[in-house]
């Protein structure tokens, strides 16, 4: 759709060129001279302001172009700049076109759903790997409620687990980031319903007191006020549901219909890792409940089954396997040995390959870890 586009509008193709310009720039595809990659990046600042323009000049139902070409230029933040600063200033721009979108979805072409899709995709792997909240609303939720008043001929289950599985992942990052601000020296990178989780367990260990190298910590944590066991039990219930709908989707059979749905799994196991990781604070004993934590054995084999996965899906990738790094973040929390920890670094050094140096950041903390064996 997207080639296809570049030959219909002229915007279009003219962004994908630049993207494709940049991407060869930065992965060594083409030797290029200083003047021709100063030419490449001049370009691609005037399009930049144009495709901006764009953006805040359109309507639901000429939304497709812009939308498009700020998403494509996108992926040029991500190569240009390592901290993924600007990528984020920029998917914070498509947020509120993208929220003018959804609130009048009914009138929305298939192919803009696919970019809010895509858009929240890359929101939501954002605010998690940065421990932030999402930047927009949880759009995939409110198409799922608009589906069954829809006219569109699109069809349902070619996109309904998709947008389960976005919605999902919007919600544990918003609980993450709320547990952050509570256990602030645990390093957690994961989605919506762990920023909650860690931020009441920093509220009680706030006023209860977090004597983490006391043997009292049993007795603080038994000590919960009534309004504390409720918040808590109510965010353990959170979890254990999320974490319920991630085993139920990871154990769909595989169905011919649904070829493309393999690329989900990496997320799901990210999300099944980052839950149990981020719960099992002792302050949550003081619950006096059953705590959906899986044990260690569990966590590994789903650490191991995200880095096959992510191998396999990006066996042929270029641009696309920058999507794939934040589960890297799973992937290094639950592999013990040497041998995975080097199929580790050999993912993220393709991953440089392809002009992503952010990926230098992670393969440093794995290379640490690989030290200790």
């Amino acid at each position: 759709m997207v080639i296809w586009l570049s030959h219909a509008d002229e915007q279009v193709n003219r962004t994908w060129c630049i993207v494709g310009q940049v991407y060869a720039a930065r992965s060594g595809k083409e030797a290029l001279n200083r003047q021709q990659r100063d030419g490449i990046y001049q370009a691609l600042a005037s399009q930049t302001a144009i495709c901006a323009r764009g953006l805040k000049q359109s309507s639901t139902t000429m939304a497709t172009v812009p939308l498009l070409c700020a998403s494509l230029l996108a992926v040029t933040d991500l190569l240009l700049d390592d901290t993924g600063d600007h990528w984020r200033t920029r998917m914070a721009c498509i947020s509120e076109s993208v929220g003018v979108m959804v609130n009048d979805d009914l009138q929305l072409a298939p192919l803009d759903r696919e970019l809010i899709r895509l858009f929240q995709l890359n929101d939501v792997l954002g605010s998690v790997s940065r421990q932030e909240n999402p930047l927009g609303p949880n759009f995939s939720e409110a198409i799922l409620k608009t589906r069954c008043t829809s006219k569109s001929t699109e069809s349902f289950t070619s996109c309904t687990l998709y947008d389960y599985v976005l919605s999902a992942m919007w919600k544990w990052s918003v609980l993450q980031k709320r547990c952050l601000k509570i256990l602030g020296q645990i390093c957690l990178f994961l989605l919506t319903i762990a920023c909650r989780i860690i931020h009441w367990v920093g509220d009680v260990s706030y006023h209860h007191g977090d004597n983490t190298n006391n043997d009292d910590d049993d007795d603080n944590s038994k000590n919960l006020s009534l309004e504390d066991k409720i918040e808590g039990i109510e965010l353990i219930d959170e979890a254990t549901r999320l974490q319920s709908f991630l085993l139920r989707v990871l154990l769909l059979p595989p169905s011919p219909s649904k070829p493309n749905y393999q690329y989900l799994d990496p997320y799901c196991r990210w999300m099944l890792v980052s839950i149990s990781q981020v719960i099992q604070h002792q302050v949550m004993t003081g619950l006096e409940c059953d705590l959906p934590v899986m044990p260690p054995t569990c966590l590994q084999q789903q650490a191991l089954a995200a880095l096959d996965d992510i191998e396999k899906i990006t066996t042929n990738s270029a641009l696309d396997i920058g999507f794939f790094l934040p589960v890297v973040d799973a992937v290094s929390t639950g592999i013990a040995s040497a041998g995975d920890h080097a199929r580790l670094l050999h993912f993220l050094e393709n991953v440089e390959a392809r002009g992503y140096g952010i990926a230098r950041e992670y393969r440093q903390e794995v290379l640490d870890k690989a030290n200790d064996f």
